[in-house]
């Protein structure tokens, strides 16, 4: 399942890469998304200014079913929602 997620975010990075959206590092993390962005977080404190959060549409997306999204802002950096649109 890690080699898989790990795949998946090489394959994003390049995705965003030939739109010319420039990505420093995409990697995986815990399936938890809120644990994989706090473990971020303490392993580069101060490093960020605001998370990017990209979701499934509403209907398909478990993370907005968990209100992840709003969760985030527990943080405290903003929150920056991005949903993708359905195929």
């Amino acid at each position: 399942m890690r080699r898989r997620a790990e795949e998946e975010a090489a394959a994003a990075k390049r995705a965003l890469e030939a739109q010319g959206i420039p990505v420093e590092e995409a990697k995986a993390g815990d399936i938890s998304p809120l644990l994989a962005i706090e473990e971020e977080l303490l392993a580069h404190p101060g490093a960020y200014q605001a998370i990017v959060l990209s979701t499934l549409p509403p209907g398909l997306s478990r993370w907005l079913r968990l209100d992840v999204h709003t969760q985030a802002e527990r943080f405290g950096l903003p929150v920056i929602h991005v949903i993708a649109q359905a195929a």
